[in-house]
């Protein structure tokens, strides 16, 4: 069975759009060293399996996180809009993963001082068949 997140990404590589801004640049929990930016990386922040009173269904429901880095703001801008119009509201089957729904929950422009990057983090609520 595929993974959700793997799913997930393809379906961002697969817009078009993104694409162009980002290519396959789209990384699990951290951008490599050196990275070409931009780019977006995302994480899952929780993953709870729904119950009955018999045990488990099979559904899950987890809040994915996804972030867009860029050396601009509106950069960074431009690749969270495009991350939530490609994923929220969907729901259907990707590979061999059925989604229930994925909604767009939150949305937070972030600055890294450090690293001099501008980060758009972009939340989603992810209902998928285990």
């Amino acid at each position: 069975m595929s993974d959700f997140k793997s799913s997930l990404r393809l379906r961002l590589i697969a817009s078009g759009a993104l694409y162009a801004l980002v290519g396959d640049r789209i990384y699990r929990q951290l951008l490599p060293p050196g990275v070409t930016l931009p780019a977006v990386s995302y994480n899952v922040v929780s993953d709870i399996g729904e119950q009955a009173y018999t045990g488990p269904v099979g559904l899950r429901a987890a809040r994915v996180q996804f972030s867009a880095w860029a050396e601009t703001p509106e950069v960074a801008d431009e690749l969270g809009r495009i991350i939530r119009q490609t994923l929220d509201g969907f729901h259907g089957a990707l590979g061999s993963v059925s989604f229930g729904g994925i909604h767009h929950v939150n949305t937070v422009d972030l600055h890294d001082a450090e690293a001099q990057l501008y980060h758009v983090a972009v939340d989603f609520r992810v209902m998928y068949q285990e």
